[in-house]
């Protein structure tokens, strides 16, 4: 069987690509991608490509399933352009599958597409409204985009698409805007929320694609380990305390922090602290596939990897550094209150 990949050189790209080369019955791997993929095994055939070129197609002779993987996940200033790489970029590789006679997609969505919101289903079903935050980027755009798909799938019905809707991908590989926010020296939250969270282990991501493929699954469905996890379990377990801002504060500082480029994500993820948003994976479960891991496990994960780092907004450093750049930051400021203080004290001489 031959299978091509989007987004080959990503995080869960190169976690697929790891698993299909070791499988026999794979003959051959097509990935596409914009990055030359660190990892390269002998039956891929990389193509250095954009998913918006019109000449895709040619990219993807013989293959008889496309799991599309690319996306812009870390959030961009140039909204334009993340819309146009996610949604554009989205509805010409599944044109380009169909010009091609690729007879399975695999679309890697998100949970984000229901938004979070108060009046969220407990637990959100594929059947529950999709309503992704007009001010967060990524939902809007995985929304966008399989709003596209559904119209594409009109005038393709003979073509397979498993539609999944992952929960938060984590592990030892996750290194996004998600992984650091939890290297920072307090998690930010809402004063007065504390919904619960809930991941989806890189192992289990990668699985479900795969069990997708096994068995041609059709349809949409929610990807996510079971249950979930509560604000109190996620901070034991993250090791640290919440920084709780008021709501009327959080979202102005929140935009000003974006705007100045020292948040790596704009003031709408506040909305996904403050509202439940956590999906039923049993529409998937009774399909047959089944997660192994945990949100705990794959949380723990997680944090063992990056173990070591900080993160002050943007910048990402040692936790030794740190350290020493906070007692050094420390030492300076009491000897600018030494010196106030001196000064005051002459003054009054």
């Amino acid at each position: 069987m031959k299978i091509a990949i989007t987004g080959v050189s990503g995080y869960l790209g190169q976690l697929l690509l790891k698993h299909l080369a070791e499988d026999d019955s794979v003959t051959e791997i097509v990935g596409i991608d914009m990055v030359e993929p660190g990892y390269s095994p002998p039956n891929l055939r990389f193509h250095r490509a954009d998913i918006r070129d019109p000449e895709l197609a040619a990219f993807l002779d013989g293959v008889a399933v496309l799991v599309h993987l690319a996306f812009v996940f870390n959030p961009i200033h140039d909204e334009n352009l993340m819309s146009d790489i996610n949604v554009n970029g989205t509805l010409n590789v599944f044109s380009a599958a169909a010009e091609a006679g690729v007879s399975q997609v695999v679309y890697a969505s998100s949970m984000a597409v229901y938004g979070a919101h108060s009046d969220n289903d407990y637990p959100l079903t594929e059947e529950s409204p999709l309503r992704a935050n007009a001010d967060f980027s990524y939902a809007l755009h995985k929304l966008e985009a399989e709003r596209r798909i559904a119209v594409w799938r009109e005038e393709n019905p003979d073509i397979k698409v498993a539609l999944l809707r992952m929960a938060i991908v984590m592990g030892a590989g996750a290194e996004n805007f998600v992984s650091r926010s939890l290297e920072a020296p307090r998690l930010l939250s809402v004063a007065g929320y504390a919904p619960p969270l809930q991941f989806l282990h890189q192992d289990d991501a990668v699985a479900a694609i795969r069990f997708a493929i096994d068995h041609s699954i059709d349809g949409v469905y929610n990807v996510s380990a079971d249950g979930e996890l509560s604000r109190d379990e996620f901070l034991a377990i993250i090791g640290k305390k919440d920084l709780a801002l008021p709501e009327p504060a959080a979202f102005p500082a929140a935009k000003i922090a974006w705007k100045l480029g020292v948040s790596e994500a704009p003031a709408g993820e506040l909305r996904f602290l403050m509202h439940r948003w956590v999906v039923s994976n049993e529409k998937f479960k009774e399909a047959g596939f089944a997660p192994l891991h945990t949100n705990r496990e794959a949380l723990v994960e997680t944090v063992e990897a990056n173990r070591g780092w900080v993160s002050l907004g943007t910048a990402r450093i040692a936790e030794d550094r740190y350290e020493r750049l906070l007692r050094t930051s420390i030492v300076f400021a009491l000897l600018a209150l030494l010196l106030v203080l001196l000064g005051m004290r002459d003054s009054g001489e």
